[in-house]
């Protein structure tokens, strides 16, 4: 008996194919991450502490206990937390939508100049990325900049002429300089952007009249778009310090860009997390190494012929020739931009240079155009594969070769902690600055953690009513605090602060427990640890 016919696939089932293919592997290389969001770190968790202050109506421009980021990201992640509640997995999902919406409209630019599957392809850097960069990713603040950067680019490109859509675009490029003081590396690339399209489909630009209107436009909605950004870092309490460039650092930020932050960003150099905050570099097999070399010296190549094949008019378009200059000029702004920032530190300042990685499939457009999309996918697969590698061996703890590893046992830690904390009837602790918000966002503030060292403050709030407690507790854990176990409490027990000696101590697996009794009339404020 003959068989039927299979039936073709419905063509909106087909439309969905593209999205689908970038969308699921986006989200299946963080699952480590998101089965162990309760792990998210303090910075983060600031945004989170903040949402759950929005939703109870308490309002600001500026992100707890900054004076240049905003509050953009704490918004975005209220959204979330009125249906699903404040977690720290509603806090990561939140910063992995933004993610997903930048992909998506990145597959759209290149979807205009290429065919469907090349664009795909030449998305999949923003898929598969190396470990440090799960630090935008997944972690606020600075996830919701990054999307209204890219949505600019998107918005210029799909102009086709309009003055509105040329202005919205260029609006949008200052409105992510609100959301994030990051965006300011984008700008120059978005006006280079803007001012190609506004030439129209061909090089020579359009009369001058027209060309003319054009720039004017765009003019316009930049100066819009800034205004707010303009008015925040002018406002009581702004802090311009670190938008400052000083060339006094370039030294410093040259040797960390070339020894560890770009080896970093193109996945040949690995850091994972060891224990806690110890952190160490991958030592990868003989093979592995290999395939780093050839897959960040294609990459580079890629990302360096998007601007070589601007001058390829006879066999590039002009749509795909602009795409590539814009892609390609974004490395020597990040880079630049790198060098002289007072905020570079350690290996972890390889997101600064994120805009490589999120423009590189703009770069890579030419190429894409001249190989086609069988291959395009060979020449860049030893670049996924090292990135792939990269982003999985810096989860650290977070898996365990192939596998998602299991923190059962810290999580229990930490709920025995909180349940204890709350039986014996302590509503505010101390403990050091990467232990403190994540934990008070743990337990939705029931109790809520203050850091260590006044100085690492975020929420003044907190504070306070730390200072106005008589019986608070110190809390060590000893995957994330800095100082020496034990030295809080030979302070405390040698009567060297404001609280009394006799104090009690607990224990919840990794969490040591001070509970300290404050001495009658001893100054709050001076009651270090």
């Amino acid at each position: 008996m003959p068989t039927a016919p299979k039936s073709p696939t419905p063509p909106r089932w087909r439309a969905l194919l593209p999205w689908i293919a970038l969308a699921v592997p986006s989200v299946l290389y963080r699952l480590p991450a998101l089965a162990n969001a309760d792990g998210t770190n303090s910075d983060a968790a600031i945004c989170g502490l903040q949402a759950m202050h929005m939703l109870r109506g308490e309002l600001s421009f500026f992100l707890h206990g900054s004076g240049y980021q905003t509050s953009v990201d704490s918004a975005v992640a209220a959204l979330f937390f009125l249906p699903f509640g404040p977690s720290g997995l509603a806090l990561m999902i939140s910063t992995l939508a933004g993610h997903l919406v930048l992909t998506a409209l990145a597959f759209s630019i290149l979807r205009r100049h290429l065919p469907t599957w090349s664009a795909v392809i030449a998305t999949l850097p923003l898929v598969l990325t190396p470990g440090p960069l799960h630090t935008y990713i997944l972690y606020p603040p600075r996830q919701a900049s990054l999307t209204l950067a890219v949505a600019a680019f998107f918005a210029v490109e799909i102009a086709s002429g309009s003055l509105a859509r040329l202005a919205i675009g260029a609006a949008l490029a200052g409105l992510a300089c609100f959301a994030d003081p990051y965006a300011m590396i984008f700008l120059p690339v978005i006006g280079l952007h803007a001012l190609l399209v506004a030439r129209g489909d061909a090089p020579a630009p359009t009369d001058r009249a027209t060309y003319g209107r054009r720039v004017a436009a765009i003019a316009g909605g930049g100066v819009a778009g800034l205004a707010p950004f303009w008015l925040l870092t002018h406002s009581a309490g702004a802090s311009r310090g670190p938008m400052t460039l000083t060339a006094a650092v370039l030294a410093r930020n040259g040797k960390l860009l070339w020894e560890d932050c770009l080896p970093c960003l193109l996945g040949t150099k690995v850091y994972f997390e060891k224990h806690g905050s110890d952190w160490g570099p991958w030592q990868p097999p003989a093979a592995v190494r290999a395939l780093e070399i050839v897959g960040a010296s294609t990459f580079v190549a890629a990302i360096a012929f998007g601007a070589v094949a601007f001058g390829m008019s006879k066999r590039v378009p002009w749509g795909v020739r602009r795409l590539g200059l814009v892609g390609a000029i974004m490395a020597p702004v990040a880079i630049g931009g790198f060098l002289v920032s007072p905020m570079v530190m350690d290996f972890f300042s390889t997101r600064y240079l994120a805009a490589i990685t999120l423009l590189a499939p703009l770069a890579l457009a030419p190429a894409a155009h001249l190989l086609g999309t069988l291959r395009l996918g060979g020449a860049i697969a030893p670049y996924l594969a090292t990135a792939a590698i990269a982003g999985w061996v810096h989860y650290g703890s977070d898996v365990d070769g192939l596998s998602i590893a299991s923190r059962a046992a810290l999580a229990n830690d930490e709920q025995r902690l909180g349940a204890l904390l709350r039986e014996k009837g302590i509503r505010y602790a101390v403990a050091d600055y990467w232990v403190t918000y994540r934990l008070s966002l743990l337990y939705r503030e029931a109790p809520a953690f203050v850091p260590k060292n006044p100085a690492e403050d975020r929420y003044k709030p907190h504070r306070d009513a730390f200072e106005a407690s008589p019986r608070v507790a110190y809390v060590y854990d000893a995957r994330r605090s800095r100082e020496p176990k034990g030295e809080v409490e030979a302070r405390v027990r040698r009567d060297d602060t404001g609280f009394d000696p006799a104090c009690e101590r607990l224990e919840a697996g990794e969490f040591t427990i001070l509970l300290l009794q404050r001495k009658p009339g001893a100054d709050p404020a001076k009651s270090a640890l």
